[in-house]
């Protein structure tokens, strides 16, 4: 019987144990959220920079079968979609600088030239298609960099 209780006693300061493990874990995430907060801007540019990494690893194995091409380029068709979404849908206040705006242009172009240098290949449809994404994109952040503008000038 006492070892029945000695048993008991051990799974339960276990399972104690991991509740505050549990419970430590997920206040370093929230304060991990506090130090660097996720806004339209953050999710853009790391959607975008996705991106650009699917279409590095395109470009540089020309090994890649076929079928897996087209999921990475659907794929970044997804993640463009969200980085528009982001755009067009900013609810948090965050004032991004036009500098980081800029860099985030930068950015859309050097996709565009990527997108370029893949043309030719089989899968063209949905190569366009994420190319319309990403002139939308570049569309919307130059519109919000000259609304940015005109509302700084409107206040001198």
């Amino acid at each position: 019987m006492k070892q029945l209780k000695a048993k008991i006693g051990v799974l339960f300061g276990f399972i104690a144990t991991l509740m505050f493990m549990l419970v430590d874990c997920q206040s370093d995430v929230s304060s991990f959220d506090i130090l660097f907060p996720q806004n339209w801007y953050t999710r853009t540019l790391q959607s975008c920079m996705e991106v650009w990494g699917d279409l590095d690893q395109i470009i540089a194995d020309e090994d890649i079968p076929f079928e897996q091409c087209h999921i990475i380029v659907d794929g970044s068709i997804g993640k463009m979609s969200y980085s528009l979404h982001c755009v067009e849908n900013r609810v948090d206040t965050v004032v991004v600088d036009d500098d980081d705006l800029a860099y985030l242009i930068r950015l859309l172009r050097s996709l565009e030239h990527k997108c370029e240098k893949l043309a030719g290949r089989q899968f063209d449809d949905k190569l366009s298609c994420l190319q319309v994404r990403i002139k939308q994109l570049y569309m919307q952040l130059h519109q919000l960099i000259q609304t940015d503008s005109a509302t700084f000038s409107s206040r001198d």
